[in-house]
């Protein structure tokens, strides 16, 4: 490295003053006089600098009382691809771009005139010719008698990260203009569950103001909006998706669960996603979103019952009773009780129907099977599985007694006198029944009771027999079906 004072007897830079008062560099054709054993002083302290900066890899600089920039590190000298001569004194303002060269000089000297630290940006051209974006950090110091001694400073090439954190910076703002047009609501929280984003259209579908969201729990919306899930059941904090990604780490989608909005219930499918660091692998985001599905969950739910469900009766058919007897089958272990099967059918069916017409069969269809599930218990299933044949699941029996003793109120019931087509009919009905030990034997179970119905009929139809020990009750038959 060239000799500072060398350097300096041939280009030494002064500061003066102008008119308002701010100092300035100006050049001098005459040496600075100074103190011999101060200016000793000082070459110590700058050669001892040296030393360090030369093993540093940012561009280091030091200037002297006057401001003149002095010393400049190995680093800063190979970056720039000049000597200590040409960056000498003020030398280095040449290298910085033309654009920023007042503003970067009028930071430097308001700082040097009240001694005190700085920081700014500018570009200074490279070796190769490039302008790089540089930032500029100085500090005064100050010898051990407390003398200002000039300032020290660092440079840093930050190109390369202004222009990932721009490329950052317009990713997120693409990001937000995209996301702030979807339709679907989405929420970004931190680690924490802190909210961190949240788009206009959650706004919507919540049902709140962004400023009730950001900055705070995203489980705090459990006291503003209650969550159910498909089956109507309030849904418990922890059993949010959000928190359960933040619990467990894995992802939960496509669950549909309901808030009241507006008054009215309406259905959402919401996905919670968690974002983790490439590093380490640790969670730092999760991102929920969630889109209304209201119209499509109850067309689903229409579809869903119309397959389910008998047109005519409105009760369950065929299909739908194996999801019911199961309900009822995993409610029974709690009870202690068992699970029976009643095989309704009703009497002289093809009679009512030759003789008044079959709209008034179906009429008696409909007001029998409403009979039927007006005095069933809450928990019982009541299904239509064919022309005129109706099963109950009578759950919580007391073995087949207690079957039988059910399915005869069923049948006292069912006989009350119904206006149909012009004409009184007195509804009968012949019962088998049979109990029902598990869902694997529903079939055989459903068979079993189908031949106690039979056995009902021969015995003189409207009255309940099982299949095991026969007749078990015996109904009073009137004269005729048909009055």
């Amino acid at each position: 490295m060239v000799d500072a004072n060398a350097g300096a007897a041939r280009q030494p830079w002064l500061v003066t003053r102008c008119s308002s008062e701010r100092p300035r560099l100006v050049s001098s054709a005459e040496p600075i006089a100074g103190n011999d054993l101060i200016q000793d002083a000082l070459m110590y302290e700058a050669d001892r600098w040296r030393a360090m900066a030369n093993r540093h890899p940012a561009l280091l600089w030091i200037s002297d009382t006057t401001g003149s920039c002095t010393v400049f590190n190995d680093a800063w000298l190979s970056w720039r691809g000049r000597t200590l001569e040409q960056e000498y004194g003020a030398g280095w303002l040449a290298g910085v771009h033309s654009e920023d060269a007042e503003a970067c000089m009028a930071t430097y000297l308001a700082h040097f005139a009240e001694r005190t630290p700085f920081e700014m940006t500018y570009r200074l051209q490279r070796a190769d010719g490039e302008y790089r974006q540089i930032l500029d950090a100085g500090a005064p110091w100050f010898q051990s008698d407390g003398a200002f001694a000039g300032f020290v400073g660092s440079c840093l090439d930050i190109t390369d990260h202004v222009a990932e954190a721009r490329r950052l910076a317009e990713t997120e703002e693409l990001y937000r203009a995209t996301v702030a047009g979807l339709h679907e609501g989405v929420i970004v929280t931190d680690g924490a569950g802190i909210v961190l984003f949240v788009n206009p259209a959650a706004v919507g579908l919540l049902g709140v103001e962004a400023d009730e969201l950001l900055g705070r729990p995203l489980l705090n919306l459990a006291e503003r909006v209650p969550f159910v899930d498909v089956t109507g059941r309030s849904l418990a904090t922890h059993e949010r998706p959000s928190a359960v990604v933040q619990r467990t780490g894995a992802p939960v989608v496509n669950t549909v669960l309901g808030w009241i909005l507006d008054g009215e219930l309406r259905w959402h499918n919401v996905s919670s996603r968690p974002l983790r660091r490439q590093d380490d692998d640790r969670l730092f985001a999760v991102v929920t979103s969630f889109v209304d599905v209201t119209d499509q969950k109850r067309a689903a739910d229409d579809a869903s019952y119309q397959a389910r469900h008998d047109a005519l009766t409105g009760l369950v058919n065929r299909w739908g009773l194996r999801d019911l007897v199961r309900q009822v089958l995993e409610r029974s272990p709690r009870t202690g009780d068992e699970v029976a099967l009643a095989y309704c059918d009703l009497d002289n069916f093809k009679q009512i129907n030759d003789s008044l017409g079959h709209a008034a069969g179906d009429e008696l269809l409909r007001v029998v099977a409403g009979r039927i599930a007006e005095c069933v218990r809450a928990g019982d299933v009541v299904a239509r599985v064919g022309g005129d044949e109706v099963v109950v699941i009578l759950s919580d029996v007391s073995g087949l007694e207690g079957a039988v003793i059910a399915a005869e109120k069923i049948r006292v019931t069912v006989r009350t006198p119904v206006r149909i087509g012009g004409a009184t009919v007195t509804p009968r009905l012949s019962i088998g029944v049979a109990l029902l030990e598990s869902l694997d034997l529903l079939d055989q179970s459903l068979n079993s009771a189908d031949e106690a119905m039979y056995t009902a009929k021969a015995a003189g139809r409207d009255r309940v027999a099982t299949q095991a020990v026969g007749e078990l009750s015996v109904g009073v038959a009137d004269a005729s079906s048909v009055a």
